[in-house]
């Protein structure tokens, strides 16, 4: 405990007693409270007058001096980080006056308090009041002067008699509060993907804790699946806390399908297709495939399609949003492309009728199958078949069909081509000659077929 005793220059008999207790749970204390009472009294009647000029009671007891109601006090030097929070003054009258009091400290309101209406006040039957106010941290009382005189002011409407008033001033230690820089490396990201969070301010010494999570340290890494306000505290040594939030926006990352219109044929066209993605701003297509293959259209078309362009195909969708951000999705489909290869015949042949007609069908690459349709419910599966003794009624188009798959794809194209065959009818030729002719008679021979032959020759 700490007495000091002190005498107003300016207040003649006006003694001035200041008690000062100071609790200290450690150096780190966040809340150390003190108590400075400084107490008037002197007399009957000792301070009295209304609100403005020097007054004297009507009994001629009271000060001659009221000096507007003013009083001042020392107030000791504190720790750093000390600050007045709260301020209690007991005014204590005697006798005489019936007024409205209101208390101010270095014209800092502190209350007022009105007299209750139909009281009656005289000889301090409305005594002692007692006037607070409360003044939170990090500042406390505003214009308080630390280790320096600061004044107290009654302020009155009426006749006021005091005998003393006794102030009672609440030290709390308030820590500064430190002042926190918070950021992200990304403050706009998509769904599943990272960013940094980063805090300074608090000191050497200092610790961090994020929210929402519960994660410490000064630097951090988060995944949020949706738009969260991360708040950094941060504590310094004192420990005093000090915050700071960061905003990371989670756009969403679009949905992606591809399909194309394979399994086809070598030669036909290939599409690849993927679903417009909502949402966004834009939103930019990018497709990958085999052969270095490269497009920018959504849905774009592969023209005469060869069997190079078998293979996996990936569809990039990138949306951009309004708040700077982009977010990609990716779909991947495989599509087939059935080699095919022209089957060639001879395009049409004569024979004889008894002759053997061999067929013939040739590909660059060898087809799965072959299928041989003709005239007279004529069908081979061979590449290469052979009809012997044909008839004229065998003659006509006989058309092949070459069959063309790919491993692991039921899907199977075909090559076809027509071959024309024609039979000559051909028969026995009879001869007719003379039984007997004399020398130098004429023989008529004669010969003929079935049918009718086109020439004949002796």
């Amino acid at each position: 405990m700490k007495t000091q005793l002190l005498t107003m220059k300016a207040f003649k008999n006006i003694i001035i007693f200041v008690s000062c207790l100071f609790i200290f749970s450690s150096a780190k204390a966040q809340v150390v409270v003190i108590t400075n009472t400084v107490t008037w009294t002197s007399g009957w009647c000792n301070i009295c007058g209304p609100t403005t000029g020097n007054y004297a009671c009507a009994q001629g007891s009271g000060s001659p001096n009221w000096n507007l109601g003013i009083r001042t006090f020392a107030a000791p030097v504190m720790p750093p980080g000390m600050v007045v929070t709260g301020v209690c003054v007991t005014v204590n009258k005697v006798d005489c006056g019936l007024t409205n009091l209101c208390v101010t400290m270095n014209g800092v309101p502190i209350q007022c308090i009105p007299t209750p209406p139909g009281t009656n006040c005289q000889c301090g039957a409305c005594w002692p009041q007692t006037f607070c106010a409360s003044f939170p941290c990090p500042n406390g009382i505003p214009s308080f002067i630390y280790g320096g005189v600061n004044q107290i002011q009654l302020i009155n409407t009426g006749n006021l008699c005091v005998n003393n008033a006794v102030i009672t001033l609440t030290y709390q230690t308030c820590c500064p509060t430190p002042t926190i820089v918070a950021g992200a490396t990304s403050s706009v990201i998509c769904v599943g993907q990272t960013t940094s969070l980063s805090a300074t301010g608090a000191g050497a010494g200092g610790t961090y804790s994020w929210n929402p999570g519960g994660i410490l340290g000064a630097n951090i890494v988060v995944s949020p699946t949706a738009t969260t306000i991360y708040t950094a505290v941060g504590t310094s040594t004192y420990p005093c806390n000090g915050t700071q939030t960061v905003l990371v926006i989670v756009n969403p990352n679009p949905t992606v399908t591809a399909t194309n219109s394979g399994p086809i044929c070598q030669g036909a066209g290939l599409s690849l297709m993927t679903p417009a993605v909502p949402g966004g701003t834009s939103v930019a297509y990018g497709w990958a495939g085999p052969g270095s293959y490269t497009s920018g259209v959504q849905n774009p078309l592969i023209a005469n399609a060869q069997p190079s362009n078998t293979g996996v195909y990936t569809i990039t969708a990138t949306n951009s949003f309004s708040n700077g951000g982009s977010c990609s999705g990716v779909a991947t489909t495989s599509a087939f492309v059935v080699p095919v290869n022209q089957t060639s015949v001879t395009s049409q042949f004569t024979l004889c009728q008894a002759s053997t007609l061999s067929l013939t069908a040739v590909n660059a690459v060898p087809p799965l199958s072959y299928s041989w349709t003709g005239p007279a419910a004529f069908t081979s599966t061979l590449q290469n078949p052979m009809i012997p003794n044909v008839m004229p009624p065998v003659a006509g188009d006989y058309s092949v069909v070459a069959t063309f798959a790919s491993p692991g794809v039921t899907f199977v194209c075909t090559s076809s081509a027509v071959v024309n065959v024609s039979v000559v009818a051909t028969s026995p030729v009879t001869v007719t000659l003379p039984n007997n002719i004399c020398q130098n008679a004429t023989a008529i021979m004669t010969a003929s077929t079935n049918p009718a032959a086109l020439a004949y020759a002796w």
